[in-house]
């Protein structure tokens, strides 16, 4: 996969656009009664014209929110475009999938899906959701983690998702075959668990509030992997063979990447790595303290 720097533009990490939304709330906030006030006075005694103004800023805040939250919520136009996409057909779903049980089999993805015509449900599946909380956890990583991925490979951030999500449901269905635990399988996170490990390989101290807290994306994104590697013992819902799947997909998608994005992952592992030893190491340190 190559990629242009030149037209590559600069995406603003969430955290810092949470962190410019809460100061424009926080001086929203001190200056609204002041302004109501300078309003109400102006109104009365003053300048009515000015007036109108003070009256403006306060009424036009909840639109320039909602203005600032689309133009960043934009920036990365094609996690953007895989959002709303995901919405749509999460939307025929209900309306056309939801209602035959029968039907919407023949778009999820099984076991038995990697040895039979049903084959194409590999990727079908990536697009269907179990539930709106389902749909919109996905969204949220796919948001965070895409835009990350998208500001280093630009539209070819679709096709990341698309394969690690094909990848991580063959691999999960073929371990399920094998293992004789048959089971029907939905959902984008298999695709996100693959702009997740690429995210963090990519740029490990972005910040993201993913977790509300600000928090640097290769924490988050061990957190998640931790989960899903916890989860596969304690089986529930969640595919997490699927996930699972998804983060060894870059293993496949590393072949098809230019030189200098092997290199800059290379780099990326080898300081997740060491991250991971030294957090390993302060643990056992603050362990061996309390044992004291």
């Amino acid at each position: 996969m190559e990629q242009d720097n030149d037209t590559l533009k600069d995406i603003e990490s969430d955290s810092k656009f949470v962190f410019k939304l809460i100061k424009d709330i926080l001086i929203f906030l001190i200056t609204l009664i002041p302004y109501l006030l300078m309003g109400i006075i102006h109104g009365i005694l003053l300048n009515k014209e000015d007036s109108i103004n003070y009256f403006k800023k306060v009424f036009v805040f909840p639109f320039e929110i909602l203005n600032n939250l689309s133009t960043w919520f934009f920036q990365a136009k094609y996690t953007a475009f895989t959002t709303l996409f995901l919405i749509l057909t999460f939307v025929l779903q209900i309306i056309f999938l939801n209602p035959n049980e029968q039907l919407l089999q023949y778009f999820m993805t099984h076991s038995i899906s990697v040895t039979s015509i049903l084959f194409y449900t590999n990727l079908t599946s990536i697009f269907l959701h179990g539930s709106i909380t389902h749909l919109l956890s996905n969204l949220l990583a796919l948001t965070i983690f895409g835009r990350i991925v998208e500001s280093n490979f630009k539209e070819k951030m679709i096709y990341i998702f698309l394969a690690a999500g094909f990848i991580a449901n063959i691999i999960s269905n073929t371990i399920s075959l094998f293992s004789g635990d048959m089971f029907y399988s939905l959902g984008a996170s298999g695709a996100i668990a693959g702009l997740i490990i690429m995210a963090i390989l990519l740029k490990p101290f972005q910040f993201s509030n993913l977790l509300i807290i600000p928090l640097p994306i290769f924490l988050i994104g061990w957190f998640l992997i931790f989960l899903d590697i916890s989860g596969l013992s304690n089986p529930n819902q969640t595919n997490n063979l699927a996930h699972i799947g998804g983060y060894l997909s870059l293993i496949i998608l590393m072949f098809t990447l230019e030189i200098k994005n092997r290199n800059k992952i290379y780099i990326g592992l080898a300081i997740n790595v060491m991250l991971l030893i030294i957090l390993y190491i302060l643990n056992t340190y603050f362990d061996l303290l309390n044992l004291i």
